[in-house]
């Protein structure tokens, strides 16, 4: 399995993660049989995840069900409608991590933060099939 996860948040200074440099151990033994790449990018009002697991279909599934779940739990922020339009943009996600076969799906936040967006690419190698 190839699994790729890159998320684009535009924060327009109104919100922010916890601990953005540790969410995601790739070493972790629950990833054990993927491989994972992990990147974050940051700078005053854009933040980027990207993670990229190849191997073992479960083990790739956890690591990125881990980092959304620490995301949507690190959500800091004031502003109440915000709260939940970063929680259902992370929990479709989240939904469409344990769907079977091929799995494209982007979703995106508009209005004042018109460019905040997650991408989940999920590809079986023919391995993978059986």
């Amino acid at each position: 399995m190839i699994l790729r996860l890159d998320m684009e948040f535009h924060t327009d200074g109104d919100f922010a993660f916890r601990d953005i440099g540790r969410q995601l151990d790739p070493g972790r033994q629950l990833y054990k049989g993927a491989s994972i790449d992990y990147r974050v990018k940051t700078d005053d009002e854009e933040i980027c995840f990207n993670l990229v697991c190849t191997g073992e279909a479960n083990a790739c599934r956890w690591a990125a069900r881990d980092l959304v779940e620490s995301l949507i739990c690190s959500i800091s922020t004031f502003k109440a409608y915000l709260v939940g339009d970063l929680y259902r943009l992370l929990d479709e996600v989240l939904e469409n991590l344990w769907k079977d076969g091929k799995v494209q799906h982007e979703d995106s936040l508009s209005g004042n933060y018109n460019g905040t967006s997650v991408k989940l690419l999920i590809v079986w190698e023919e391995s993978d099939k059986k």
